[in-house]
């Protein structure tokens, strides 16, 4: 993830490598129940440039989901057919990621109700 930052938003057209490499950094921190948040990640120019491509839109609404939103958005985005088709094609479990929502709804609940 450290190298993200060095890229342009640019480069996602034209290196199918380094799409590749981001998408898969993306999955591998939406996995990981080590790495819990998504806020840095989705600060980058080059990872909200992936919104802007069909095949990885719904990973980047994943990651805006897990880094600023609460559990319920979560299921609404779940609920909708292409989700599910791409949380199977990138191997992403719906029970991890709920889980890891959840955690992440409460860690929120808790610093928003100090």
């Amino acid at each position: 993830m450290k190298y993200l930052p060095l890229h342009d938003p640019k480069d996602l057209t034209s290196d199918t490598k380094l799409r590749d490499r981001l998408v898969k950094a993306a999955v591998v921190i939406l996995r990981s129940p080590d790495l819990p948040t998504c806020d840095k990640l989705v600060q980058l120019p080059i990872v909200a440039a992936l919104a802007s491509h069909k095949q990885y839109a719904p990973l980047s609404r994943m990651l805006n989901i897990f880094a600023r939103e609460m559990y319920s958005s979560y299921l609404d985005f779940y609920a909708e057919t292409s989700t599910q088709a791409f949380m199977k094609e990138q191997d992403l479990e719906h029970a991890a990621c709920e889980r890891k929502m959840r955690l992440l709804s409460l860690t929120s609940l808790c610093v928003v109700n100090k």
